[in-house]
């Protein structure tokens, strides 16, 4: 307890006076100062679910030829058109995969996909991941800080230097390897995403 007030408590209170102060900015001007601390995550997290939310509201579709929906990848295409059929189903409209709205379907849809996988978490996951961090921090976890701060740093005369374990040559090229093709799909997703946008930019409305 702190002056008659459970510790937890005040950290409670203090989040939820900062969740109102930026709702508060989000009401008056769009957007708040969390918003602008990671952009990258609002578009990869929050935009996407916008894209979503359109696609899933909407009431027409572009008259267009929608060029890219021949050459989206035909796995990830096939999948996507079979949810929507059976969505249509359920609905009872009818089904009919070459018209603008099914198209338009897609193209959001993909859209909000590539965004999504060009953020923190993937399709893709680094097998080596696991063995790698068990390599290098060691398979005992730390139950307080001062555990951590004990195994980890180790005091010198200008600080402090993080403490490691060495890692299989092997096993941390093939780590490193993975974690930089990981990184190359999220580019190629990241700009998959702004080509579509960018096609259909004046078309994100409803």
């Amino acid at each position: 307890m702190y002056g008659g007030i459970d510790m937890n408590f005040r950290v409670w209170l203090s989040d939820k006076m900062f969740d109102r102060r930026m709702a508060r900015q989000r009401y008056k001007r769009g957007f708040s100062d969390s918003d602008c601390w990671g952009m990258c995550y609002w578009l990869t997290e929050v935009f996407p679910e916008m894209i979503l939310h359109l696609r899933d509201m909407k009431n027409g579709a572009p008259e267009t030829d929608y060029p890219e929906f021949d050459t989206l990848p035909i796995e990830w295409k096939e999948t996507e058109l079979n949810k929507y059929k059976v969505l249509m189903e359920e609905k009872g409209y009818e089904y009919d995969e070459n018209s603008i709205f099914t198209k338009w379907y897609i193209i959001l849809t993909r859209i909000a996909y590539c965004l999504k996988e060009s953020g923190e978490t993937t399709d893709i996951e680094n097998e080596y991941e696991e063995e790698y961090n068990k390599a290098l921090w060691g398979e005992d976890e730390c139950k307080t800080k001062d555990e951590f701060f004990e195994k980890y740093f180790v005091k010198q005369d200008n600080g402090y230097l993080l403490k490691t374990n060495t890692v299989d040559a092997e096993l941390q090229q093939n780590y490193f390897n993975k974690e930089m093709e990981i990184s190359k799909y999220k580019i190629s997703m990241k700009d998959e995403a702004l080509d579509l946008i960018k096609n259909y930019f004046y078309d994100l409305w409803d």
